[in-house]
């Protein structure tokens, strides 16, 4: 895993160039949409985030090399006064979680922290985008902006939309959106508009997913099954396998100053692979995923190519679904970067 760091407070904010230098912590993360109530029933109380301290935190990242600002972006303002509305309809399926964060109020955040970013000269990696209004945001500001962005979605956003009968189990931040947000998706994420995918794994049980849509606990697992979601569109033949290692893999090392130890096999880089079989159909259930998860939104779902063995530093790690690697197996890695030359195209 990647870890970022999440700035929530000035004191952080201070501290950014410490982390770089003593750590070799590269990337930070920002929560545009945790604020007040919505931080509050979301566990994140301490986060004071505004636009000020994202600007002065984007001033210090711009300094590092290589550094980037990771933003979660919902405009919260407008999504507390939908839901109120929603709420006091009598509204509570699945549906009416995404109508009260319409694809807007990420891609109105988006603009905004691209924006903020470009005037310091900050590179901005959007985590899970899930809408085409969105995706086109960043598409406008690669054309005429200076600084990078890049762009990260997850399989949820391919897959599901607000009117899928995973029903509350599906609720999620961002929320799933409608099916030809997923399709835009998927053209973009062939057409290269789209640089890695992510699976925001949340190993929460069923319990949670409950009473309602309002009280109940966003996000589900989803590392499991994340290739196999990729792997079935290559055995369609609708995105190639290049792709799926791009995404997955390379981009993903280049963007986080990781490359070249990881993402490639060159001399020198780490022996990280993961075989798969690409003729291997597999139903899912939750028994199959060996998650913490109780449930998976990909239940019933027939699949197409799974990974049959992992490799870590020449060491394997999974073979045929079992776990082989051992406590102490981790290897904490800084990622010291070097000055991006160049604009993202």
């Amino acid at each position: 895993p990647i870890y970022s760091l999440g700035i929530t407070n000035d004191a952080q904010r201070v501290r950014i160039g410490d982390y770089y230098r003593d750590f070799g912590v590269s990337s930070f993360k920002f929560y545009m949409a945790y604020r007040g109530e919505e931080a509050k029933a979301t566990g994140n109380a301490y986060n004071t985030y505004d636009d000020g301290l994202l600007y002065e935190s984007m001033e210090a990242i711009a300094d590092i090399p290589g550094g980037i600002a990771m933003v979660h972006p919902e405009n919260i303002e407008i999504i507390v006064r939908l839901q109120r509305r929603l709420r006091e309809s009598g509204r509570s399926d699945l549906a009416a979680w995404s109508d009260s964060r319409p694809g807007f109020t990420e891609a109105e955040n988006i603009r905004r922290a691209l924006y903020l970013g470009e005037q310091v000269g900050c590179d901005v990696y959007i985590p899970h985008l899930s809408a085409a209004i969105s995706l086109d945001a960043v598409i406008e500001h690669r054309a005429r902006g200076t600084n990078r962005a890049y762009v990260e979605t997850c399989p949820q956003y391919l897959t599901h939309d607000k009117n899928s009968s995973v029903g509350l189990l599906g609720k999620v931040n961002p929320p799933l959106r409608e099916k030809a947000d997923a399709e835009a998706l998927w053209s973009a994420l062939a057409a290269g508009q789209v640089d890695t995918v992510g699976t925001d794994h949340c190993g929460v049980r069923r319990e949670v997913k409950a009473p309602d849509i309002w009280t109940a606990v966003p996000g589900f697992p989803g590392m499991a099954t994340m290739l196999p979601v990729l792997l079935t569109q290559v055995s369609r033949g609708q995105l190639s396998l290049e792709k799926v290692v791009e995404v997955t893999s390379y981009n993903t090392a280049k963007i986080f100053n990781l490359y070249p130890a990881k993402g490639t096999l060159l001399p020198g880089s780490d022996a990280d692979l993961v075989i798969i079989d690409l003729e291997m159909s597999r139903k899912v259930t939750p028994e199959l995923l060996r998650s913490r998860s109780d449930f998976t939104i990909y239940d019933g779902f027939e699949l197409t190519g799974w990974p049959v063995l992992t490799m870590l530093r020449g060491r394997i790690a999974m073979e045929n679904g079992l776990t082989l690697a051992e406590p102490g197996w981790g290897e904490y890695r800084p990622r010291f970067g070097s000055a991006r030359e160049e604009k993202r195209s």
